[in-house]
Order: C-alpha cells, then structure tokens, then sequence
C-alpha cells in the first residue's frame, strides 16, 4: 500500500501479529518500520487532529509493506482491524 495519511480525527489499530507497518518520519524523510509490542494499540492521528490541534500534532504518513525477506509470515496474509475515530459535523 502506498504511504498515505488518515482523514479523521484519530485511528486506533491493535498490533499487528505480523511486520509490514511502516511511518514516515517527517524529520527524516525516511521509512520506519512500527514494532508495536503484542496487545498494544497503535495511535494514528489523522488530518482533523492535524487542523484541530493546528499542527502541533501532524497526520501520520503510514503504509503497508511485505515482511522482510526470510520472515516467516512473508508469505502469510496479513489482516488488520483499524477503527477511525470522527467529529460529528456540527461540532465546534
């Protein structure tokens, strides 16, 4: 999957039992793979947190990419249960 950001306000997603979840670093223009500890929650802020907090909490670059060569999931399906978290319209 290519990078991309999120557009709500936040996206909650349980840790992966496999490696693939990779997020830019804005600093360094590069790559990081998320090595979430098992039963952790990986907190994604999106575009509304962005605008709402005016910037001082950026839009997570992220993607998805295929374990490393030699993984022994490399060759498994890899499933994620991300849930987004949005303002209702009318809120101020």
């Amino acid at each position: 999957m290519v990078g991309h950001e999120d557009v709500d306000l936040f996206t909650l997603l349980p840790a992966p039992s496999s490696p693939g979840l990779q997020a830019l670093n804005p600093r360094t223009q590069k790559w990081v793979r998320v090595d979430a500890p098992e039963g952790s929650i990986i907190v994604n802020t999106g575009d509304y947190a962005q605008r709402l907090f005016n910037d001082h909490f950026p839009s997570t670059t992220h993607r998805v990419t295929p374990p490393p060569a030699g993984h022994e999931g490399r060759h498994q399906a890899r499933t994620s249960f991300p849930m987004a978290v949005y303002l209702p319209e009318d809120f101020l």
